[in-house]
């Protein structure tokens, strides 16, 4: 728990099976334990469970595992679209990069975009500094109909980061 920084739930998961300590091992190393433990225990133990097999059997292998937490790490992926490419791993035993690729997924923020929408929040509020409240409603405003682009960075973590920061006093 203490050199992987894990509550001791989730160690207690990782460890019920010496297959999946060993799976968590390699998917976490050089990586933050944290999303490891998250990803290698609800998803690989959910989708090895919905296709009949027992929690320790892995179908998507601890490399490509590790691919996909790094492309989420480095926020070329939401979590959300991370959700979707796992799905595609599962059933196409393809990795990560290359669904990502395959499908044109890469979380692109438009930081400008935001930075204009910020800008407009803080004209219409009249004051320099907001709060978190009015950065969710700069990212919002990124929802518009029909600009798909916009939708799919407005429901990034990376885009309401840089709202946030850029809202701070």
């Amino acid at each position: 728990m203490g050199e992987w920084g894990l509550s001791p739930y989730d160690a207690s998961v990782l460890v019920a099976e010496q297959e999946r300590a060993a799976f968590y091992e390699e998917v976490a190393k050089g990586r933050d334990p944290k999303l490891a433990a998250n990803w290698t225990h609800h998803r690989t133990a959910r989708c090895a469970q919905s296709r009949g097999q027992g929690s320790s059997r892995q179908s998507v292998s601890a490399s490509k595992l590790g691919g996909l937490i790094d492309l989420i790490s480095d926020n070329t992926i939401s979590g959300r679209i991370a959700k979707e490419v796992f799905a595609e791993m599962v059933e196409s035993g393809k990795d990560a990069a290359s669904i990502v690729e395959e499908k044109g997924l890469r979380q692109v923020v438009d930081t400008g975009a935001i930075d204009k929408l910020v800008d407009e929040v803080r004209r219409r509020t009249r004051t320099r500094s907001l709060n978190i409240a009015a950065a969710r409603q700069a990212v919002r405003l990124l929802r518009r109909p029909g600009d798909e682009g916009f939708r799919r960075q407005s429901q990034s973590g990376a885009a309401q980061r840089h709202a946030e920061k850029k809202l701070a006093p």
